[in-house]
């Protein structure tokens, strides 16, 4: 077996950055981009705009993924507080207001409600 180490940002900057300066100013991009997503999503990500880091890739597929989806699962709700759940929602409702919104436990939802997009 061999195991290999993808490099990171934060570890080796020379490879990602030809400059300080080039660094510094994908750094205040990524702020900029932290400011546009609702309060709610940058929580619940644990994100803000003084945290900018090599999280922003998976932020923004997540966003992407969410305004995208026709149907959009939320799993696990047996082990989140009903307020916690109710916030998320409201942010995915944010995010994709025509996007449908199932509450599920362990993934067990019904096949025709994920399949059955149309209408």
């Amino acid at each position: 077996l061999r195991q290999a180490k993808v490099a990171s940002e934060e570890e080796t900057p020379e490879m990602f950055f030809r400059s300080d300066e080039e660094r510094e100013k994908k750094r205040a991009q990524e702020q900029e981009w932290y400011k546009d997503l609702p309060e709610g999503l940058r929580e619940a990500l644990g994100v803000g705009a003084d945290k900018a880091s090599g999280s922003h890739a998976v932020c923004q597929l997540c966003v992407s993924q969410i305004e995208t989806s026709d149907i959009i699962l939320l799993n696990k709700i047996d082990l989140v507080d009903e307020e916690v759940i109710n916030n998320i929602e409201a942010v995915v409702n944010s995010l994709n207001p025509r996007g449908r919104v199932i509450r599920c436990e362990r993934a067990a939802v019904d096949v025709q409600d994920v399949l059955a997009v149309l209408g």
